[in-house]
């Protein structure tokens, strides 16, 4: 994985873990009822993807992915982190935990 692709997760852990206000163009948090960061068990890739998007359709119905970002944390593990949009416009941001099925075809 390149570095600037970890720098990137760093800064953007470190900011959520800030207690400084988001800037006014950052996205909305996770609503209340969303986990912090959401355990997905799968034995692959493909199998994973399709429960990140099975947790998305079933909690924000009608998303649309704006970004998503790869990353890695302590002892291993491993995250994808989306950004997307429902259908009022509000942005929201899901943090999952893809430990169980990154890199396994």
């Amino acid at each position: 994985m390149p570095r600037h692709l970890l720098w990137a997760l760093a800064a953007a852990l470190a900011a959520c873990a800030s207690t400084k206000p988001p800037p006014p163009d950052a996205p909305a948090p996770p609503a209340p009822d969303a986990p912090e960061c959401v355990v997905i068990q799968a034995s692959d890739e493909g199998g994973g993807l399709a429960s990140e998007r099975g947790w998305l359709d079933d909690h924000y119905p009608g998303w649309k992915e704006l970004r998503q970002t790869l990353g890695t944390g302590s002892g291993d593990k491993w995250y994808d982190i989306v950004e997307f949009v429902v259908p009022s416009g509000k942005e929201y941001s899901v943090c999952f935990d893809i430990t169980s099925f990154f890199g396994k075809r």
